[in-house]
């Protein structure tokens, strides 16, 4: 028993299969003509020799003009006229000794459900690519800016679904709609999806934690937070070794938004006040600021100086600078006093005794009698050698 195939639900499936017959077909038959298309009669009839009235037919019989005949002659289509129809007939009913021919039997009653089935056909196929191209489909609504609950409601009386995603916004306030996918307006199909985009407010990033820190890894902490490492200072610290982050400005655990500049605090180490040693041996004076935390270092040429020898005779940091703990004092050793020869300055007048004396590198202290006068004495006798720097004492008359 043949198996009769469903009707389509409806003309997108119709189209459908109108398509998949069309691609089935080969380019041959697709350019064949459909066998109703040729006539049972043609249009110029060829008849064999000697078939036509008055030529033998042995071949070529001569025409009346005297002429001969060709072998095959072609005469012209007579039309067979139909006899009238009789009162009372079917006009559509083909009279007696009428040929069956094309339009035969075709007549109005009988084109009117091919001429329906046709349209309805087109129509078909116009709903099919109506529907295909703009029926199935809507346009996204407007939501930017509302609420969350307000965006859902508008999207489903739309007939649409709706998916959340967030993200962060400068301007939008949170809880709003920055945006929709597809966007407004846009085309949609019928029960598609719209992604509703809600704002988180600005973005905001947490300052690291990053005491101890070196200076570099404090860096590269910061800015894998999406923060921007700003300004490194020094400051003292007894909590935070040498070298390594005291604290961040702004501090850690603040909120600034990406890319905000943190100002760097690096520790010095611990405040020490540096201590006193001109005139200790340098063993002490070494002792003695190692204590405090500090670290020493003896200049490699030794001076005169009123100290003795093998003392200290000054320090760099001097004796109450503040520094830092692990900074390094630097000591100069004393080779003792520079001994020098005093000049003659009896018999001269103040100034000029004055100035021989500074000049050898002295210092002078001057003793009257008498407001003017001249030298008559002085505390180290000429030719004598005294230490640099000393005082030097004369007496005037």
């Amino acid at each position: 028993m043949c198996r009769i195939p469903s009707r389509p639900a409806d003309a997108v499936e119709l189209l459908a299969e109108v398509g998949a017959v069309r691609e089935a077909l080969t380019g041959e038959q697709l350019d064949a003509l459909p066998p109703a298309a040729a006539g049972p009669e043609e249009s110029t009839t060829v008849l064999p020799r000697g078939s036509a009235p008055g030529v033998p037919a042995g071949g070529a019989g001569p025409r009346e003009d005297g002429q001969s005949l060709d072998r095959t002659s072609v005469l012209d289509r007579t039309s067979v006229l139909d006899r009238p129809a009789a009162v009372g007939a079917d006009p559509w009913e083909p009279g007696p000794g009428a040929r069956p021919g094309r339009g035969a039997g075709r007549g109005p009653m009988r084109s009117v459900p091919a001429l329906v089935t046709a349209a309805l056909l087109v129509l078909g196929v116009a709903l099919g690519l109506w529907y295909v191209n703009s029926g199935q489909f809507t346009r996204t609504p407007g939501v930017l800016d509302m609420t969350e609950a307000r965006a859902k409601r508008t999207v489903e009386e739309a007939g649409l679904e709706w998916r959340i995603v967030r993200d962060y916004s400068d301007t939008v306030e949170r809880g709003h709609v920055i945006g929709t996918d597809p966007g407004r307006g846009e085309r949609i199909r019928g029960n598609g999806t719209v992604t509703l985009t809600v704002s988180q407010g600005p973005e905001r990033v947490e300052v690291p934690d990053v005491t101890g820190d070196t200076l570099g890894e404090a860096r590269r902490r910061i800015e894998a937070a999406g923060l921007e490492p700003g300004m490194v200072t020094k400051e003292f610290s007894g909590e935070v070794g040498r070298g390594s982050v005291a604290r961040t400005e702004p501090g850690a655990g603040s909120v600034r938004r990406p890319g905000t500049a943190v100002a760097l605090v690096v520790s010095e180490g611990a405040r020490v006040e540096v201590p006193g040693v001109v005139g200790e041996d340098e063993g002490t004076a070494r002792q003695r600021l190692e204590e405090a935390g500090l670290k020493v270092r003896t200049a490699p040429e030794r001076v005169f100086s009123e100290e003795d020898e093998g003392t200290v005779a000054r320090q760099s940091p001097r004796e109450g600078a503040v520094a830092a703990e692990g900074d390094t004092v630097t000591l100069t050793v004393s080779k003792g006093p520079e001994m020098i020869e005093v000049p003659d300055v009896e018999g001269l007048g103040e100034d000029e005794a004055r100035r021989a004396l500074e000049e050898a590198g002295f210092e002078v202290k001057v003793r009257r009698i008498f407001f003017t006068g001249t030298v008559f004495d002085q505390s180290v006798a000429a030719g004598e050698r005294a230490p640099r720097g000393s005082r030097i004492t004369v007496w005037m008359r």
